[in-house]
C-alpha cells in the first residue's frame, strides 16, 4: 500500500515528537553534551515513510535541541547536522535495501557511525567511556524496536488479511450469482491494493473471456473473448504462478489484450485463479506507479486467492446446478435428514402449485395424499439404507396433492446421499401420464452423457478413458481364451513443426482427418481406435497375430499418407505421415496388461529412430 507524501510528513513529525519525549529523559554529560536515544525515532520514521519522514523527524529534533538546550553553539549545531545526516542516510537505506533485517542492520550501523563521529568530534578521546555505554544501548534499542515493529506488522497484516477474508466471505455469501462474484472479487482486490485498473478473465483451454473490468474509476461487466496467447503472462498463469511486471518502462506486457491498459500504467500483476490444479481464471491488477506491488502484497494475494477460487467455482457450479434444476420439466425436490424440504424447483411449483418460499421447511410428505404417505416414508427409509446416490432410486406411483387439494397421479424416484455426516434425499417427481416419454428422454440423455464422456472432444473418436476400459476387458478375454491381443501406437510425424508452420487451427483439422481415417478403417476391421493424447493414437486388435497387426499398421500408414495433407516442414515427405509401433502378446490369466502398451510405445519410438513413416513390430514373450 502506498502512503501519501502528506501522510509521510505527518508521520515524520510524530516521530519528532517521540524524539522530544526521549530527550526529556536525556542524561546531561556536561553543559554542552546530552546523551539519549533520540536516533531511534529517525530509524522508525525511515522505515515507515522513507527519506521525507526521516528528514522531518531530524528537523524537529534539531529545532528542539537548539531552542530548548542552550541555543546555537558547537554541540547543538553538530547534533543538528548529525541528525540530518542520519535521516538522509537512514531514508536511503530503508528505501533501497530490500530485506527487512538488512534494512535495520545497515540503518543501525549508520546511526552508530554518525553518533560515534559526533562524540569523537566534540569530546575527543574522553568520548570513549561514553560510547562504550551509549553505542550498545542504541544497538539494543534498535534491535528491540525492529523486533517489535516486525511483530506488530505481521500481526497487523494477519489481522487485516483475516478481517478482509472474513468480510469477503460475507459478501460472497450475499452474491446472488457468478457475475456478482466477479465484480465483488475485482472491487475488493482493487480496493485492497489501491490499483488503477484491473479485470477478471475466465480461462477455458486456450481461450479466455474478460467478464469484468475496472478502468478510469468505473466497474463494468463485459464479454470480450481472447485467445490465451493475447496475454503475455499466459504461460506463467497457466502454470499457476503470479506474473509480475514491476515497471512497464523496463519490461511491459506486449500481448494484444494487454494494450487496453497501456494508458498511464506503470506496473501490473496477473494472478491465476486455480481450482483442482487447473487455472480457471486470472485477475489482472494494474497501477500508475512503478513497483507498486511489493512482496508482502504478493503474500497477501496468495492468502486471498484460494477463497476467490473456491467461491468462483462454487458459484459457477451453483449456477449450473440451478440452471439444470430449474430448466427441468419434472419436479425436483431435495430434503434434509429429517425429511424437510430444502430445495424446490420450478417444475415442483408447476406440478403442486406452491412457490419455493412456501414449500421450504415443510415435510416432504405434505404433497402426498394421506393414503400414500406410509408408502413414501417406506421409500425414504429404503433409499437411506441403500444410499442410491449413484443413480435414480426405484420409482413408485403415488397420489400427489395439489395446492387446490386435487389429486395428481405421480411417479416418485427417490435417491439419498450423505454429506457432512447427515443424510439428504432428492426426489424426481413427474406426472404419471408422461412417464414413458420422460423416461425415454432421461435414458437418452444418460446415454449421450456416457458416450460423450468416452469421446475425444476435438476429434470425435474414443478417448483415453474409453481405451483404458476397452483394453482392460479385451485383455481379460484374451487371457481366458488364450488368444493373441495386439496394440498399435500411432504418432503423427513432425506434428509440432506442422503446428508451428500452419497454426493450431490447421493442426486441429489435421488431427481430425487422421483420426477419422483411423477410426473408419479400424471399425471396418472390427478393431477399436482411440486418441491416446496429443498427436498420438492407439488401436486395439483382439485375436490378431503379429503378422496381421503389422499388415494393418502398414494399411494405416498408407491411408494417412494418401490423405495428402501438405507438410512442408516434414523431413521425410511433402505430406503428413505417421510412425507406428506394434506389439502383440498372448496373455495368461495371471499376467497384467501394462507391459503391452509400453512395448507398443517402445516400438513406436524405434519407428521414429529408424526414419519415421514406417511400422516397427515387437512380439512380447
Amino acid at each position: 500500500m502506498k502512503s501519501s507524501t502528506i501522510g509521510k510528513l505527518r508521520f515524520g513529525f510524530l516521530q519528532g515528537v517521540h524524539s522530544l519525549l526521549l530527550m526529556i529523559f536525556s542524561v546531561r554529560f556536561d553543559e554542552n553534551v546530552i546523551i539519549d536515544i533520540r536516533q531511534i525515532p529517525i530509524l522508525i520514521a525511515a522505515h515507515f515513510g522513507g527519506i521525507p519522514s526521516a528528514i522531518v523527524t531530524a528537523v524537529v529534533i534539531s529545532l528542539y535541541r537548539i531552542l530548548f538546550y542552550g541555543g546555537i553553539y558547537s554541540a547543538s549545531v553538530t547534533a543538528s547536522i548529525g541528525a540530518i545526516i542520519m535521516s538522509v542516510g537512514a531514508g536511503l537505506i530503508f528505501t533501497r535495501v530490500g530485506r527487512y533485517w538488512h534494512k535495520w542492520a545497515f540503518g543501525t550501523a549508520w546511526i552508530l557511525l554518525i553518533v560515534a563521529a559526533m562524540f569523537l568530534y566534540l569530546l575527543g578521546a574522553s568520548a570513549g567511556p561514553i560510547l562504550q555505554s551509549l553505542l550498545p544501548l542504541l544497538a539494543i534499542s534498535s534491535i528491540f524496536t525492529a523486533a517489535f515493529i516486525r511483530y506488530y506488522e505481521q500481526a497487523s497484516e494477519n489481522f487485516s488479511v483475516n478481517a478482509f477474508i472474513s468480510e469477503l466471505t460475507q459478501k460472497f455469501r450475499q452474491s446472488p450469482d457468478a457475475p456478482d462474484i466477479y465484480v465483488t472479487s475485482l472491487k475488493e482486490m482493487i480496493h485492497l491494493f489501491r490499483c488503477s485498473a484491473g479485470s477478471i478473465v475466465l480461462i477455458s483451454h486456450n481461450h479466455c473471456k474478460s467478464v469484468c473490468q475496472y478502468v478510469d474509476g468505473e466497474y463494468m461487466m463485459i464479454n470480450r473473448s481472447h485467445h490465451l496467447t493475447d496475454f503475455s503472462a499466459h504461460q506463467r498463469v497457466m502454470n499457476g504462478q503470479i506474473a509480475s511486471y514491476p515497471d512497464w518502462l523496463e519490461n511491459r506486457p506486449e500481448g494484444s489484450a494487454d494494450l487496453q491498459y497501456q494508458r498511464r500504467i506503470r506496473s501490473s500483476i496477473y494472478v491465476p485463479i486455480v481450482y483442482k490444479d487447473k487455472t480457471i481464471a486470472m485477475i489482472h491488477l494494474a497501477s500508475r506507479y512503478p513497483r507498486h506491488f511489493k512482496d508482502k502484497d504478493l503474500e497477501t494475494i496468495l492468502k486471498v486467492v484460494p477463497l476467490i477460487s473456491l467461491m468462483m467455482s462454487l458459484k459457477e457450479s451453483e449456477s449450473m446446478f440451478n440452471a439444470i434444476m430449474h430448466s427441468s420439466n419434472d419436479a425436483i425436490i431435495v430434503a434434509n435428514h429429517e425429511g424437510n424440504i430444502e430445495l424446490w424447483n420450478t417444475g415442483a411449483e408447476r406440478l403442486f402449485g406452491y412457490a419455493e418460499e412456501e414449500a421450504a421447511g415443510l415435510p416432504f410428505s405434505f404433497i402426498i395424499a394421506d393414503s400414500d404417505k406410509a408408502k413414501l416414508l417406506e421409500q425414504l427409509e429404503h433409499a437411506k439404507v441403500n444410499e442410491t446416490m449413484s443413480g435414480i432410486g426405484q420409482t413408485i406411483e403415488l397420489e400427489g396433492l395439489h395446492r387446490n387439494l386435487s389429486m395428481i397421479p405421480i411417479e416418485v424416484a427417490i435417491s439419498s446421499w450423505e454429506t457432512g455426516g447427515l443424510m439428504h434425499y432428492s426426489g424426481i417427481i413427474r406426472n404419471a401420464t408422461a412417464r414413458k416419454q420422460t423416461e425415454g428422454r432421461l435414458m437418452q440423455a444418460k446415454e449421450m452423457f456416457r458416450k460423450l464422456s468416452k469421446l475425444d472432444g476435438l476429434t470425435g473418436i474414443r478417448n483415453r478413458r474409453s481405451f483404458d476400459e476397452r483394453y482392460s476387458r479385451l485383455w481379460t478375454e484374451a487371457a481366458h481364451q488364450s488368444v493373441p491381443l495386439s496394440v498399435i501406437m500411432l504418432d503423427i510425424d513432425f506434428f509440432k513443426a506442422f503446428n508451428d508452420t500452419y497454426g493450431h487451427q490447421v493442426g486441429d483439422s489435421c488431427l481430425k482427418k487422421v483420426a477419422g481415417v483411423l477410426d473408419q478403417i479400424a471399425a471396418d476391421h472390427g478393431y477399436f481406435a482411440a486418441r491416446y493424447g496429443g498427436e498420438e493414437f492407439v488401436c486395439l486388435l483382439p485375436k490378431t497375430t503379429t503378422e496381421a497387426a503389422r499388415a494393418f499398421g502398414e494399411m494405416l500408414c498408407t491411408a494417412v499418407r494418401d490423405i495428402g495433407i501438405p507438410h512442408k516442414k516434414s523431413l521425410i515427405s511433402t505430406v503428413v505421415t505417421v510412425s507406428i509401433g506394434v506389439a502383440t502378446i498372448t496373455p495368461s490369466p495371471l499376467s497384467t496388461g501394462e507391459s503391452l502398451v509400453e512395448l507398443a510405445d517402445k516400438a513406436l519410438y524405434q519407428a521414429k529412430l529408424e526414419g519415421r513413416n514406417q511400422v516397427v513390430t515387437v512380439m512380447a514373450g
